[in-house]
């Protein structure tokens, strides 16, 4: 084979080489992002405990608890309907600017 082209398959297992050391790096990333959340997400949910605990103590009523515990549902549900309809109207507008 001449030599231009040995190097021209040489570079790219070059930029081969690169591209997965990118690619590792990212999915690492993304690992040690999502181990981040798994823990803010047992935090949180120790701390809504202790809240609830401390509202009872107070003296707060069971249904008023029950109240803002719905209303964070729907307020979850509201949140996942918006970023649901964001990403409908964007995507409606990437396919008609394309």
């Amino acid at each position: 084979l001449p030599t231009s082209v040995i190097g021209a398959y040489d570079e790219e297992g070059r930029s081969l080489s690169r591209s997965n050391n990118v690619v590792a790096n990212l999915l690492d990333g993304a690992g040690e992002a999502m181990a981040e959340l798994m823990d803010q997400r047992e935090m949180l949910k120790g701390t809504q405990r202790k809240v609830l605990d401390m509202l009872t103590t107070l003296g707060v009523s069971k249904s008023t608890i029950r109240i803002i515990e719905r209303r964070n549902v729907v307020d979850n549900a509201i949140v996942w309907g918006g970023m649901g309809f964001v990403t409908l109207c964007l995507y409606l507008l990437w396919r008609w600017v394309r």
